[in-house]
């Protein structure tokens, strides 16, 4: 992937703030997050961390320390406004008091985990590997992954552990066209009417909006 221009980083991650209030990222490597663009995100413990500010240069250069130059990536998940506003049938400021009340207790990677669904993932047999059970593990579906920043020029985001607003310039931007706001309305509503309802009630207002 070719980086970008340090202003359309910036634009990227200002468009998702003005989209969403429920963000979290995970660093992972370019194979990984190309996986989890097309699957979903399968995790087993706490691997995502809350954006707990509108701070675009917080949001982008964060990393993982495992994650090798040249491969370094740092995928961004999302619960859009647009959901929570279809799902509970909230007008903007119905959501506003919906936020107030939820996310105030709440940080961005709890909501997140408490609407993901438990599934259980085969282990690939591998040659001359000992057969291993299945796992059970949780599941950010797809439609909640907004897409992934790479980090280019060879580095990651430890290079910019003293100045993380340099890493803007050495970035490049995966946008994930299965993203709840990029589906089309017909997409949009039968996502939402699959909604499993353990999802559906952790986001649920209902007592008081």
């Amino acid at each position: 992937m070719e980086k970008i221009s340090k202003e359309e980083i910036i634009k990227i991650a200002d468009n998702l703030f003005q989209g969403s209030d429920i963000i979290a990222k995970h660093g992972t490597s370019f194979a990984n997050a190309m996986g989890i663009i097309e699957e979903g995100f399968y995790y087993s413990r706490t691997s995502m961390v809350s954006q707990k500010s509108k701070d675009p240069f917080q949001l982008c250069s964060y990393g993982w320390k495992e994650s090798k130059r040249g491969e370094a990536c740092n995928v961004i998940i999302s619960i859009p406004k647009s959901f929570i506003k279809l799902l509970l049938n909230l007008d903007e400021e119905e959501y506003k008091k919906w936020k107030e009340k939820y996310l105030s207790v709440f940080d961005a990677d709890t909501i997140i985990d408490a609407t993901t669904k438990s599934v259980v993932k085969e282990v690939p047999k591998r040659e001359g590997m000992p057969f291993l059970p299945p796992t059970f593990l949780k599941l950010v579906p797809k439609e909640f992954i907004k897409g992934f920043f790479a980090f280019c020029d060879n580095t990651n985001y430890i290079d910019f552990l003293s100045n993380k607003e340099e890493a803007l310039n050495h970035l490049s931007y995966f946008d994930n066209p299965n993203y709840f706001d990029n589906l089309s309305k017909e997409e949009q509503e039968e996502f939402i009417n699959n909604f499993n309802e353990k999802g559906k009630n952790v986001v649920d207002n209902k007592q008081g909006k």
